[in-house]
């Protein structure tokens, strides 16, 4: 049996600039590009909302789970081999991407209780996009995936949208593009921290309008209507 000590994912009860932060470990860049830059985006007019961080400290644990899960897959393929076991013809058998394999995952207790902390503080109807911040990865790339959560109220259904947003995030650490991107730029330390924020916007009916589409919306309404 293997023991895992997860004392250190327990909630920091600290802020770091405009973020509040579950878990150990680092922001990921852009988390921390956004805290060094929030007042000068500011001045400058662009509205950065304060938001939360799950820390790198929170992933490195899943990941952990998430191997353990496929070592137990693989010492089941051994047990019923009776001792004839070929890696290669498993690997090959197996046609699931390690990304498909990592995304189906349950969310872990530990970070259920997380999450349920992060729900307590979030607004109702109110739109969050629930974004990558890699270690390695200044400003946005594009190959991280960024996911919408849109809570409803429902904490168990609320509960399920949330990590299925976050797992697709971790998720997104995995696939091609990424390892491709590492192998480019010869980047070999890996680590992610979740960085959840607000939907700038407006609400519209049964609609949620970021501030572009209302500025569209009202210049054509000008032109139509004079």
């Amino acid at each position: 049996m293997i023991l895992l000590n997860i004392n250190h994912l327990k909630r920091q009860d600290m802020r770091q600039g405009i973020f509040e932060v579950f878990g150990e470990g680092e922001l990921g860049l852009k988390a921390e590009d956004l805290n060094t830059h929030s007042k000068i985006l500011t001045e400058c007019g662009l509205m950065v909302p304060e938001g939360i961080v799950i820390a790198t400290g929170v992933y490195d644990e899943f990941s952990r789970l998430t191997l353990l899960s496929l070592l137990e897959g693989m010492v089941e393929e051994l047990v019923h081999s009776n001792g004839d076991f070929d890696y290669s013809e498993f690997n090959n058998s197996n046609k699931e991407s390690t990304q498909e394999f990592v995304q189906r995952q349950k969310c872990p207790a530990f970070l259920t209780s997380i999450n349920e902390e992060i729900l307590s503080r979030l607004e109702v109807n109110q739109p969050y996009a629930i974004r990558s911040s890699e270690i390695s990865e200044s400003g946005g790339i594009g190959i991280f995936k960024t996911e919408f959560f849109w809570p409803s109220g429902d904490k168990v259904e609320d509960l399920k949208n949330l990590w299925l947003c976050e797992v697709s995030v971790y998720a997104s650490n995995y696939s091609a593009d990424v390892y491709a991107w590492r192998e480019k730029r010869r980047i070999f330390k890996d680590g992610m921290a979740i960085l959840i924020m607000p939907v700038i916007g407006f609400h519209y009916e049964d609609y949620f309008l970021p501030p572009y589409v209302w500025n569209c919306l009202y210049i054509l309404s000008r032109l139509t209507h004079g």
